[in-house]
């Protein structure tokens, strides 16, 4: 069991050179505390993301998403709490990354290559990826 109280600072910045590109850029402060004597637990965490995405006229559209995280925790990390209040990161450097790229096939077909990477901790990286076709009637 865990009672959680948190504080959290979070920025964001938006970029717009041309129509066609997007960047983001945002930083995340974030200080848990579990309150419950049984289990004292507390985790700083902070994370830096960029996302950009290029989205020519026409197709195909590609997103990439890049986050470091670092987490300090104070308590048992390998608890039932630690495991839920680190969304599955673990204590140290957190890579994690992503690649999409979309395609409108047709007026009714839309196709969507997925490419997930992360590297938390001291944990083996872990390489991901899926094909999605989706109709549309």
């Amino acid at each position: 069991d865990y009672e959680l109280r948190f504080y959290r600072l979070e920025a964001q910045a938006s970029w717009l050179p041309v129509q066609t590109y997007r960047a983001q850029a945002s930083f995340r402060y974030q200080q848990d505390e579990n309150l419950l004597p049984v289990e004292p637990l507390r985790p700083t965490c902070k994370e830096s993301t960029t996302d950009p995405t290029y989205n020519p006229k026409g197709n195909p559209s590609y997103r990439l998403r890049l986050s470091y995280t670092s987490i300090d925790l104070t308590g048992n990390k390998r608890s039932p709490a630690a495991f839920a209040i680190l969304n599955g990161l673990q204590t140290g450097a957190n890579w994690l990354w992503s690649l999409n790229a979309d395609r409108q096939l047709n007026r009714s077909l839309q196709l969507r290559l997925t490419y997930d990477g992360r590297k938390t901790g001291t944990n083996a990286v872990v390489h991901t990826g899926s094909v999605q076709v989706t109709a549309v009637f």
